[in-house]
Order: structure tokens, then sequence, then C-alpha cells
């Protein structure tokens, strides 16, 4: 897998190269200095693209023909919708979300309580772009994948709660986090004070699963919590009056839950790629 990352000095930068063992196809994946994967690419054995992803928001033409065609499937007049893509990868594997959302009709408000239409499709595809696992009808948005593919993470994050209509499940009020395996099996279902949650991460083997979220919700104090997914029930650890531990950046296969700075360096002229300054572990599960 090509990983290339992007900035105002240089348009592709090559970080790391992975080959399918099987088919020696390539996958291209560029992103911003942030970490946020603008767009991807799978490659046949000559190089030539075969399908490519671009994150962000879906051109107003194709918006209009999606909007039409939700629209017919429920029954209601439908305002302007968003469509928009977002991109997760692991070793071996990427996740494409495509997200469809726009605001209901008065009806549907007040009959099911929820202000937005909301639809998650994530297709998960192997480096060959050959779709494995398909999410779809998800109001969650995947926001964490395994690095072994097996595992995805996905957020439900409520509406303004103002906006959320009497009739809506209790559900809507919180956030809730899933974690689904690649047959589509629910894992894990956990629930946090609304619009607190953030920073989930999994272990490259998936085993453990980590987040932020505030300890309650007439409370400012956020905590850490920690989950071992590699249980037959996973069992979970709070982390509490641990500021340091918020700036984690990743956690390893050991449990270890580790924060890396990295700085950028010109390669050669114009050529920019970052590398790790430091790292420090932070804390070990279980301990």
């Amino acid at each position: 897998m090509k990983i290339n990352c992007l900035n105002s000095m240089t348009l592709i930068i090559l970080i790391l190269l992975f080959k399918s063992i099987d088919s020696f196809a390539d996958v291209n994946v560029t992103k911003s200095p942030s970490g946020v994967i603008n767009s991807v690419e799978f490659l046949d054995v000559n190089g030539n693209v075969i399908k490519k992803f671009n994150s962000g928001s879906v051109e107003p033409d194709l918006v209009g023909a999606i909007s039409s065609q939700s629209a017919l499937a429920s029954g209601h007049t439908v305002n302007r919708p968003l469509h928009n893509v977002s991109i997760l990868s692991a070793s071996n594997s990427v996740l494409v979300t495509e997200s469809i959302s726009y605001q209901h009709d008065e009806k549907t408000y007040l009959d099911t309580g929820r202000p937005t239409y909301i639809n998650n499709k994530a297709t998960l595809y192997d480096v060959n772009g050959i779709p494995i696992s398909v999410f779809d009808n998800l109001e969650c948005k995947p926001v964490a994948l395994s690095g072994n593919g097996e595992l995805v993470a996905c957020l439900y994050t409520p509406p303004v709660l103002g906006d959320i209509g009497k009739n809506a499940p209790n559900y809507l009020t919180k956030d809730n986090l899933y974690v689904y395996n690649r047959a589509n099996k629910l894992i894990l279902h956990t629930s946090e004070s609304p619009f607190s949650t953030s920073k989930a991460i999994f272990s490259p083997n998936g085993k453990w699963f980590v987040y932020i979220a505030r300890e309650s919700s007439s409370s400012m104090v956020r905590k850490i919590k920690t989950f071992n997914l590699g249980n037959k029930v996973p069992t979970s650890k709070i982390i509490l009056n641990r500021e340091d531990l918020l700036s984690y950046t990743r956690i390893t296969n050991a449990g270890e839950i580790i924060k890396e700075e990295y700085e950028w360096y010109e390669k050669t002229k114009g050529v920019w790629l970052s590398r790790i300054k430091n790292k420090k572990i932070l804390y070990i599960i279980g301990e």
C-alpha cells in the first residue's frame, strides 16, 4: 500500500509501499498533514487505476440524482441533501463510507423524533479493490478501522438535543459507539454523554479499543475508556484523572497507550516527509 501525504509545498509524497502478495496490485492512499485520507486508488499489476475514491462532498448533480432516488424511496419531500465520502485504511484493506443525509419533513420528524435522515454505507475493500464486507443503513459513521482490517468502530452522535422530537428513542440523545467485525456481527455497543466521544482507535491486531469521553453528562472531566476485545465477553477499564493520557496517538498490540510526536523534514528539494520525533508510553492496560 502506498501512503502519500499532501502539504502546501508539494503534491504527493511517498511514505510507505505495501504490495499484495497474491496479485502484486497496489493501493495509493493520499493523506493530508493532519492524517485525514483525501483519496484512495486501486491499481492493477501494470499500475493502471482500476478504482478510485475521493473523500469530501459529491458533485451537486450527483447529489440531486441521489436525493431524488432517496425521496422516492421514502415517500417524503426532501430538502437539499448532503452526500459525503470518507475513507479509512488498514494494512490490507480500505473502508470507504458514503453518507447521505437530509432534513426530514415535519410529519416524519414528529412520527420518529428524528430531525434528519441519515444513511451511511461502508464498504470494506481488499487491496485489489474487491468488496469484502458491506455495512449498510447505518445511522452511525465509521471512525476507526483495526490495523488487520477485521474490526470497524462506528460512532453515532446525536443532533442538537433541542432538535430531537418527543418520539425519539432514548439512544438518540447519547453518543453511541458500535464495533462490528467484517462479518457484520456486533462485537461491542457502548454509550456516552452526548457530543463527548473522540479519538476512537484500535490496536493493530484489534484486541484493544480505546476512546475518550466525558465522565458524566454533568461533568466536564474526561475519561479514557479501554476495552479488551480479545476476551469472549469484552471487558472494560476506565482511567480517570490522567490529563496526560488525552494526547495519545495509538495503542500497541501489547496494550501500550502511546503518544508520538512527528516532524516534517525535506528529503529532497520540494519533497517533504514526516517522521517520528518522540515516542512515549503513557500507560499500559492491565498494569
